[in-house]
């Protein structure tokens, strides 16, 4: 554009960022320059000042980075931000819910952001934009009707999204990492046991499995609720929780209805890499689902080979410890063995299968029992390479029975030590039998 080219990570020009299909680079009315980069799935603006937006491609306010902090969007229009945390407390990031004056603000902020775009668009003459690819028509129509898009949505608009994602979906309070932006399609509400005592996430909300003309209705209206932002999403997970907990004969008559509507990657093909998906509105690698190993056991590993074959690829078991004195204490309905059982089932028909331990259950009194029986857990478990273990750090609820009895039963919590200390030991441990340890943090979390 001229002597001043906005800059990527400081230091290299955005001109010569691949990975835009469409770019320009124009000075706003205020004569302040910003760079905008069309990908497949979003519209990313950058500035002079170093601030990044990132809309979808339905124009919706999804993130605005800053070198110090991030705030981030969910659909159900909630927001977070993630601040870097120190090298010396572990590093990743540290993260917060917004408050709704906050998340109207950061929206505002990117709103503004769209209309002084879509004017300097309108109101400089082509000459004047220095920069554009692949070329002044195509990079003008291909992003102007993103832009366009964004100014519709005000600040009154944006907050209305939340009843909207509501009239969709059920809450959505957590997902594996690597499914955050996944595809949600809810087949079950609520937990189909709901009795471990550190889980509130489904507080008062009754199980029920969907009608097949429900889960029809169900796909449609978050297709359309999503919208060409679909585009970033590559995976489908089956909520609300436990979905496979659903009676074989059923699940496999509700998951038949999601390639009438989506495209997944054929079982043949599988695993396909993300890139399979890259663009594309309606293309899915596969599908996720939570399950545990108390109902597990009440499908067989050929039950599981049929769900594979339905797009089944990868499931999530709560494993939380590896001791059967723990599990009961915190009442999960399920046993070491019968968990060990259901994970072989999953491997011999071909399902990748990550698990979940908890790190800092019991606190010190329950410490040492919980380290040695997890160790011992994940060395004899069928885990195979490719597949993960989460560690989570337990998270106590102010109205989940177990903080009560933590506080009733006066057991001290492990230090900020003492629980760096336990995650490396699952760590170690993690890495030495050959698979992927992942930190896994579950709240706050937005969809």
């Amino acid at each position: 554009m001229n002597e001043q080219d906005i800059k990527y990570l400081e230091h290299k020009s955005l001109k010569d960022v691949p990975g835009f299909k469409a770019a320009i680079q124009l000075r706003l009315k205020d004569g302040r320059p910003v760079f905008l980069g069309l990908r497949d799935d979003a519209l990313s603006v950058f500035t002079d000042e170093g601030r990044q937006y990132f809309f979808d491609l339905e124009g919706r306010p999804w993130r605005l980075s800053t070198l110090n902090y991030t705030l981030h969007r969910g659909l159900s229009h909630y927001g977070l931000r993630l601040r870097k945390r120190p090298k010396e407390r572990g590093g990743g990031y540290d993260r917060e819910r917004l408050s709704d004056e906050e998340l109207a603000e950061f929206c505002k902020e990117l709103w503004q952001a769209g209309r002084d775009i879509l004017d300097a668009i309108e109101n400089t003459h082509p000459e004047n934009i220095r920069f554009t690819k692949p070329g002044y028509d195509t990079a003008v129509g291909e992003i102007k009707p993103v832009i366009e898009k964004i100014t519709k949505y005000s600040p009154e608009q944006i907050r209305q999204e939340r009843e909207r994602f509501e009239s969709v979906y059920q809450p959505i309070p957590v997902l594996p990492p690597d499914h955050y932006r996944a595809f949600v399609l809810q087949v079950t509400e609520g937990c189909s046991f709901n009795t471990c005592t550190f889980c509130s996430l489904y507080r008062g909300i009754p199980f029920r499995v969907c009608s097949v003309e429900e889960f029809d209705e169900h796909i449609k209206n978050a297709l359309a609720f999503h919208g060409e932002a679909l585009r970033q999403r590559s995976t489908i997970f089956l909520g609300q929780a436990n979905a496979i907990s659903v009676p074989q004969n059923r699940l496999v008559e509700l998951m038949k209805r999601i390639p009438e509507q989506v495209i997944l990657s054929p079982a043949e093909e599988r695993p396909v890499k993300p890139k399979w998906t890259r663009g594309k509105r309606l293309h899915f690698t596969g599908i996720g689902a939570f399950i545990d190993g108390f109902t597990g056991l009440k499908k067989t590993a050929d039950d599981y080979r049929e769900l594979w074959e339905l797009g089944l690829d990868r499931v999530y078991l709560g494993v939380e410890s590896g001791s059967e004195e723990i599990l009961e204490w915190i009442k999960k309905p399920a046993q070491p063995d019968q968990m060990l059982e259901t994970i072989a089932r999953l491997k011999e028909a071909g399902v990748a299968t990550d698990i979940i331990l908890l790190v800092g259950i019991g606190g010190k009194e329950y410490e040492r029992k919980h380290v040695e029986a997890s160790i011992k857990f994940i060395e004899e478990s069928p885990l195979t390479n490719g597949d993960r273990v989460y560690l989570s750090e337990v998270v106590e609820y102010s109205d989940a029975p177990y903080y009560q009895r933590m506080e009733h039963d006066r057991i001290p919590r492990l230090t900020e030590v003492e629980m760096k200390k336990q995650l490396e030991v699952f760590w170690d441990t993690v890495k030495k039998r050959k698979l992927q340890p992942v930190p896994y943090r579950i709240d706050p979390f937005v969809y």
